[in-house]
């Protein structure tokens, strides 16, 4: 941090103060550049914090509900029903809904 200069402190000389306005404004470029710098860095660990939080939430519910080794099987077997269903004669029941009749060309 700069500390305050009074202006009865200030040098009267138009070199002196230009001296001091150029160390001044170097300081603050230095600082602003620690300043970035630690931004820089804050963001950097952010992103990867999210990155792990990312991959944690992948591995507590992505793996479980996106690789199910019987998933397929299960989309098999409705499928498998509905060939079974049209195949088979159709009863009257009040359970089960009729398929439509099929049609022959």
């Amino acid at each position: 941090n700069a500390m305050k200069i009074a202006p009865h402190n200030l040098p009267n000389d138009i070199d002196a103060l230009k001296q001091l306005l150029l160390e001044t404004l170097a300081a603050k470029d230095n600082e602003i550049g620690l300043k970035d710098a630690e931004i820089a860095a804050l963001k950097q660990s952010v992103q990867r914090l999210l990155e792990q939080f990312r991959l944690a939430q992948q591995k507590r519910f992505g793996a479980s509900s996106e690789h199910h080794d019987h998933q397929g099987e299960l989309f098999n077997e409705a499928e498998v029903t509905v060939d079974d269903v049209d195949n088979e004669p159709v009863e009257s029941s009040t359970d089960a809904v009729p398929a439509p009749p099929k049609q022959s060309h």
